[in-house]
């Protein structure tokens, strides 16, 4: 196949690089505890977002190309990656806002995500589990645990050493436990 070394970029000169300046990638929809966990668990990093369009979900990560120069063009644009070249700007998030179900940004986001629908998890990071609440600092929340941590120490149940043992890998679900 033969490159054209003076292809002219589809962008109009206003764009500012903005489907440069991160990566999405399709994930699973998540079914299990141990499923949204993760999401929880992908929400606590910085410049990680998610978010569902058409019932579909993604992972966002906030890092610009490394082929962008400081006026924000592509120094490969000839040879740029088929995504790249798939990409057009009459569907880019440049000319306006673009649809979302829901939009995920931080942890407390996927909580409030998870409430709306109804969906109640025996995860920590819930609120109304084992006294945390996610809207307080971490110093009020192991303030508010030292007050009931002997209390809660007695009524906890230990799992079995088999279950405890078990480790699950990012990107791995429960089906086998």
């Amino acid at each position: 196949m033969k490159r054209n070394s003076r292809e002219k970029p589809s962008c109009p000169k206003t764009c500012k690089a903005l489907c440069c300046q991160y990566l999405v990638k399709k994930i699973p929809t998540p079914r299990s505890k141990y499923d949204y966990d993760e999401l929880y668990w992908v929400l606590c990093h910085e410049r990680s977002a998610l978010f569902v369009q058409r019932r579909i979900w993604y992972l966002l990560v906030e890092v610009p190309c490394q082929h962008l120069d400081a006026a924000l063009a592509c120094r490969i644009y000839p040879l740029r990656p088929l995504v790249c070249r798939l990409h057009n700007s009459r569907n880019c998030e440049y000319g306006g806002e673009v649809g979302f179900e829901a939009f995920l940004d931080a942890p407390q986001d996927l909580v409030r995500f998870l409430q709306k629908e109804g969906i109640n998890l025996p995860v920590p990071w819930m609120p109304g589990r084992a006294g945390r609440s996610l809207s307080q600092s971490p110093d009020a929340r192991s303030a508010a645990a030292a007050g009931v941590k002997g209390q809660a120490r007695r009524r906890r149940k230990r799992r079995p050493r088999a279950f405890r043992s078990r480790v699950l890998s990012p990107g791995t679900t429960a089906a086998g436990i």
